[in-house]
């Protein structure tokens, strides 16, 4: 979901299925999973107002989820009483929560078996930032997307997206006439 959606992953392993709106094909991030320690595992919310949000996701994200479900409940009903419901889209085999170690190791694994070349989790969330970007979306919208507090933030760590960005205001300047830049329209 990182490519869909620009989250983060300890925003993904903490969603569950009731931040997810099916019909709306949104996703509210109100927990986050974290390591504290060695093991231990923490349910928070998010560190700040603007990390608490809503996301659209694309409807074949949201097909894909709904696939993921019923693939769950299955497992939830084979499993019994081993399952421990904690309402989570990403969990262990028993529904507990999912260590981001583990998840990096399987990733790494799949990556690795399957030839394409190794990307680090978290460079799909940078990926989805650009892309937004270099469609011409607006870098606050991108910025509330990604949860980050300030545009400012988006902007430090996308800028290199933005440089070759120059081109088409070029070109638009080139369509204006010479009538229009005596009149001074730029």
């Amino acid at each position: 979901m990182y490519l869909s959606t620009g989250m983060r992953r300890g925003e993904e392993l903490g969603l569950r299925w009731q931040d997810i709106v099916f019909d709306q094909g949104t996703a509210s991030i109100r927990q986050t999973i974290t390591v504290i320690g060695a093991q231990a595992i923490n349910h928070d919310s998010p560190k700040t107002k603007a990390g608490r949000r809503a996301v659209l996701m694309p409807t074949d994200t949201i097909a894909i989820l709904r696939q993921h479900k019923a693939l769950q409940n299955a497992h939830r009903l084979s499993i019994g009483p081993l399952w421990e419901d904690h309402d989570l889209v990403f969990r262990n085999l028993y529904g507990r929560p999912l260590h981001p170690r583990n998840l990096s190791r399987t990733y790494y694994a799949i990556l690795k078996a399957s030839g394409v070349p190794e990307l680090r989790i978290h460079d799909k969330r940078h990926t989805h930032a650009s892309w937004l970007l270099l469609a011409g979306q607006p870098i606050h919208t991108v910025s509330e997307r990604l949860g980050h507090a300030k545009a400012s933030i988006t902007l430090d760590l996308r800028a290199h997206t933005l440089k070759n960005s120059q081109a088409e205001p070029a070109i638009a300047g080139k369509l204006l006439t010479t009538e229009d830049r005596k009149q001074g329209v730029f």
